[in-house]
Order: C-alpha cells, then structure tokens, then sequence
C-alpha cells in the first residue's frame, strides 16, 4: 500500500500540512490507530499565529525558549494550520491554505470524535486555573471521554517544581496509559521539557498546542448550543475578531515582509547559471534513476546460496540498475558463480541493467578459469562511486535529473542540474516517496546548480514522510547558491545539513 501523500508547504520556515478541518481531526484519530500497529509516538502541533512567532524567535536561555524545542515541533509527525492569522501570512507569501479554522473550531470536532470512540486525554496546561477550568468544563460536556489526569506545568502552581524538569512528570504521563497527551506550550519551559521526554512519552499521540483556553473555547462552542457558558464563547469571538488582527499585524506581518525582501534580493542578484541557448536544448522533463546496491557474502559459496537466491532475485525485480558489490568476497565457487549467472538473467529478462563492482583478484581469477570473464567484463566496474558516475553521464539531455541508490537502511539521491518550478511539477512524488519506503533519505546537493521556493517545497513533502515514518532526512553538499535559499526559508533549521555523504552516514549510524 502506498503511503498517503499530504499537500505540505512551508511558511515563513514553519512546516504546514495543508489540511482543512475534517482531514486535520480525522489524521489525529489515524495516527492513534496507527500507534496500535507500529507502537510509535506521534507528536501533532497546532500552528497558530503565536507558534509561528515562537519558531521565529531566537532562543532565550532566560525564559526556556530553545532551539531544542524549535527543532522538535519542526519535525513532527504533523503540523495543522489555525487561525486566520495562519491563513493570512500563508496568503501573504502566496500559498493559498484550504478554509482555516480556529481552535475552538477543532477542540470543539476534535472532543465530539473522542467521546464517541471513548478516548482518554491527559492534559498539561500553563497554570493551574486554566488546566483546572478544562478538566471541570470537559467532564460534564463529554461525559464518555475518560480524563486520565490534568496537571499544571508553572513552578508556582506545581508543589513540586522538580516534577517539570526531570521524569516525574514522564512518569505521570505514561502510567495513565491515555489516548492522547494534549500539551500547552505558552510556557516556553513545557516546549523545552516536551522536546526532551518527547521519545520517552508512551502516549499514542501527543498534541501541542498554545494556550488552554482552545480547549474551553471548544468546549463553550460545544455547551452554547445547549445554552451554556456565554462567557467562554465570548471569548472566543473575542480571540477571532479583535486579537487575531492585532496579532498580524503588529507580530506577524513583519516577518512575512522580511522574508518577501529576502526574496526579492535573491531573485535581483542571483540569476539561473545556463544561458538560454543551452537550456533550449535540454529536455524539460525530470529523469530519475533507481540503483540498487546488494552487498554480497563471504564466502559466496553453497554454503549460503541457498538462504539468499529469492531474496537476492526479488531485489533484482525492484530497481532499473543494480550493482552486485563483490567488495567482501574473498571465495567463490560454482554455486556461486551459478548465482551471478541467475541474477545476470534475471536482470537481462526485465531489461535491466547490472554492474559488477570491487572484485577481487582471487575472484577475477575464478571468472577466467571458469572462462566467464567475457560475460562479466564489461559490467565489471572499480566501485559504487564508478557505476554512479555512468549513470549520471547518461542522463545529462535533461535539465533536471536525479539517480536514487538504495544502500542498505538509507535511500541516497543525488540531484543535478537545475530544480525549478517545472522539474518540481514534473516530479513523479509518488515514485521518489515509494523508494524511499521505511528508510533514512540522504540527499546529496553538490551536482544541483538552481533551485527555487517550489524545488524546496518538494523536499519538504519528502522530510514530513521522512518524520511520519520515525526517519531522518539529511541534506548534504550544498552549494553557497543552494545553501542561501535554505537559508532564507528558513529550512537549514528544519533539515539535517551536513558537508557530504560520509558524513550524513555517520549522522545516521550515530541516531541507531
């Protein structure tokens, strides 16, 4: 089964997941169901105007704010638009978001779904007063979702402060075996202690979100309809008309307009390198490669053949190129031999392409005993990097190309030419998210000469897959040119970077 692609964007270095008020509760209530198959937390954050400022701030060591936390809620398993205020920078940068709902909006269809399914919600609010108003508004209003326990984060509320800082409060959490963790982050201390327990936390999913009074502004929406609470309603009409405006204006829209001037200096100063007489003669549609790496065994002998033949066959089928990696193999004999033979017609019946690479003499010797050599000869290349290199010369008629090398636990991609609007719009997104499948991505830039705002959106849909998936995407060799509009859209915050690929590898082999 295919992966579920979202429309994802980025927004003023916030990634969003464009998602309207149905499809953002209904992809809650997935990802718990998911958590029952995989057991993996997932962490949702509901991006209002006051997230958005936060993620654009610089770290505070003072009031707790850290680029931990910044990191953490960039790479999320979801990221929902709220508010008008979202929808109005988003429009603002030219991204036009499905109709925006407020947070009440959602807390209100978000808390009718759970009480239907009988779930269990565990709260952590900024104070006392307000964790203290939700869990005695929710208990009534929904009377079948179970409350598995509510707890205010702020030193003055909390008799023991300690519980904030260290596992007492992981602890709390965990025993109440809840559904979902809904989690204020208006203290910047809840974000930077939610980024450090975020992988210790047994709770399906974990919702983010600034300020409890979403909740009881849901919740008054719920009781209005039944004639109660007219204090909290409005409030939120309050929050909807007069504070979201001001919270544009005066915080917001300064920041949409410095990014849009950063923009705009780099379209004056920073033109396409190809003129355009060479790019008249390249073809306009992407080209991409997948090649398949199986190391082989030592010794490849009867002794093994027999585990791996079908596995090694059904990784033939699976990619266009394969390199066989011979860089192990000290011993060979003619099972083994039998084996390469197999492969080599498995591959030629589905025309695909084969390349032999760190032989060793002792099995080059083999080959011309075995009077096989001619058949392998030349297929029979120095390395990876040699057979890597031939296929990126065949595929220079493009502007934009790309070849995919599947290595074991991580998809390798290297990108050349130029990545525009057009080549991202040619992109075959399902193709590239099927490759990557359960894997760490690794993206190598060096041979990539141009990309603009749409290039990078598509690499943002890669890194929400990657995050969904509890994998890393990691992004290395970038040019100054590359490097700058990561910089601008406020990516490099978002991605891994890194110089090159030995070194993103060892990031990876670190993380398992």
């Amino acid at each position: 089964m295919k992966p579920a692609l979202f429309e994802t964007t980025v927004l003023l270095g916030v990634p969003i997941d464009n998602l309207g008020l149905d499809e953002a509760v209904d992809r809650i209530f997935s990802m718990a169901d998911a958590y029952a198959r995989d057991g993996r937390p997932r962490l949702a954050v509901a991006v209002d105007a006051d997230t958005i400022i936060r993620m654009n701030a610089k770290p505070n060591a003072r009031t707790g704010h850290s680029r931990d936390w910044i990191n953490a809620m960039r790479h999320s398993d979801l990221m929902m638009p709220m508010g008008r205020a979202t929808a109005w920078a988003a429009r603002s940068m030219g991204t036009r978001l499905k109709p925006p709902f407020s947070g009440d909006q959602w807390f209100d269809k978000f808390l009718r779904l759970a009480e239907k399914k009988q779930k269990s919600l565990f709260l952590v609010g900024h104070s006392s007063r307000e964790v203290n108003t939700a869990a005695d508004l929710l208990r009534p209003a929904y009377p079948d979702i179970r409350l598995a326990g509510w707890v205010a984060f702020g030193r003055r509320h909390n008799p023991k402060p300690e519980n904030s800082s260290d596992t007492g409060l992981q602890d709390e959490i965990n025993s109440s075996y809840a559904d979902f963790l809904l989690i204020d982050l208006q203290d910047p201390r809840v974000g930077s202690w939610l980024a450090r327990h975020r992988h210790r936390l047994n709770i399906p999913v974990t919702l983010a979100f600034t300020g409890s009074r979403q909740i009881t502004s849901g919740i008054a929406r719920h009781l209005q309809g039944r004639g109660g609470n007219f204090s909290l309603f409005f409030y939120s009409i309050w929050r909807q008309f007069l504070h979201t405006p001001v919270v544009f204006g005066f915080k917001v829209l300064p920041i949409v307009v410095y990014q849009q001037y950063q923009h705009l200096v780099h379209k004056l100063f920073h033109a396409r390198p190809p003129t355009a007489s060479v790019k008249a003669s390249m073809s306009r549609s992407p080209q991409g490669t997948i090649l398949k790496i199986i190391v082989l065994p030592d010794p490849l002998d009867a002794s093994v053949i027999g585990e791996i033949k079908d596995e090694l066959k059904s990784m033939i089928r699976q990619a266009p190129k394969i390199v066989l990696d011979l860089s192990d193999v000290y011993f060979m004999d003619s099972s083994g031999l039998g084996l390469l033979l197999a492969l080599w017609r498995t591959a030629a019946a589905g025309n695909r392409q084969i390349f032999l690479v760190g032989v060793r003499p002792p099995v080059y010797r083999f080959f011309k005993v075995s009077r096989t050599l001619d058949f392998f000869e030349k297929s029979i290349l120095p390395d990876q990097d040699a057979a890597i290199e031939i296929l990126s010369r065949n595929s220079r008629g493009s502007s934009f190309y790309y070849l995919a090398v599947i290595r074991g636990r991580a998809t390798v991609f290297h990108l050349y030419g130029q990545l525009d609007a057009p080549s991202a719009a040619g992109m075959d997104m399902e193709s590239v998210i099927e490759t990557i499948g359960d894997r760490n991505a690794i993206f190598n830039l060096a041979g990539l000469k141009f990309i603009d705002s749409a290039g990078m959106h598509l690499f943002i849909q890669i890194q929400r897959h990657a995050a969904r998936n509890g994998r890393t995407c990691i992004f290395c060799g970038l040019s100054p040119q590359v490097r700058q509009m990561f910089e601008i859209l406020r990516l490099d915050e978002l991605f891994f970077v890194t110089e090159d690929i030995p070194a993103a590898e060892k990031i990876l082999s670190d993380n398992i």
